[in-house]
């Protein structure tokens, strides 16, 4: 066989190796038929929170910079408000998402759409449970529980979204648009429940999206604080 074609062959089996992985054991636990959802509290905060981060980005590129991000969470309303800040306190963007997504102040580079979407996407994932019914829950190949849930992008494209359980405190959730993983989030440690509620808030996350202009965040958590009624 001439290298390239062993090459090309090696190719496209990583391609479909990178694909959404395959549910081994299927459970009919929190299925749309069933007509209950999972158990997610200890994952994602309930009511409404405001939550500061230091931020080591890692740009297209490969360009680095520390930046501070204040967020303020409704889950009730599924709402967010992000601000991201320089290190000397200035505002390089100020925005908010509902149905709608809406920017109050942006800088160059952040005064883009698309940065805007991405971010809301980014802290969605972090913040937020996924909307609906999971339509698969199970276990993966390597035995880690998993909930997978189906919607759509704003401009129409399949996203499943997995929420993959890694013990009490620990889990990842990756994101696959039209069958290709668009982001791997991980929360790398727990500080245990916050007063008034039973989520378990990392004290780290790390989020990569991959691609030609993709990016790497990582996020530590410096406050944790109720910002009023859910």
């Amino acid at each position: 066989m001439r290298p390239l074609t062993l090459l090309f062959l090696c190719l496209c089996l990583v391609s479909c190796a990178a694909g959404v992985p395959r549910i081994v054991a299927p459970s009919a636990t929190g299925q749309t038929a069933a007509g209950r959802k999972p158990d997610l509290a200890p994952l994602f905060p309930s009511g409404t929170w405001r939550f500061v981060h230091s931020i080591e980005a890692t740009l297209p590129g490969g360009r680095k910079t520390v930046l501070m991000g204040v967020t303020e969470v409704s889950s009730t309303q599924r709402t967010l408000h992000c601000v991201l800040m320089s290190i000397e306190g200035l505002v390089l963007f100020d925005g908010r998402k509902g149905r709608t997504i809406r920017v109050d102040r942006a800088v160059p580079p952040f005064n883009s759409g698309k940065f805007a979407q991405g971010l809301m996407a980014d802290v969605s994932l972090m913040l937020l449970s996924p909307p609906g019914t999971p339509v698969e829950t199970g276990t993966l190949e390597n035995g880690q529980p998993v909930y997978r849930y189906r919607t759509r992008t704003p401009d129409g494209k399949p996203l499943i979204t997995d929420v993959i359980r890694q013990g009490k405190h620990r889990w990842t959730i990756n994101q696959y648009e039209a069958g290709r993983l668009r982001r791997h989030l991980r929360a790398l440690v727990g500080r245990g429940a916050t007063a008034g509620t039973t989520a378990t808030v990392p004290e780290k996350w790390e989020l990569t999206v991959p691609g030609p202009r993709g990016y790497d965040l990582r996020l530590t958590l410096l406050e944790a604080a109720p910002a009023g009624p859910s």
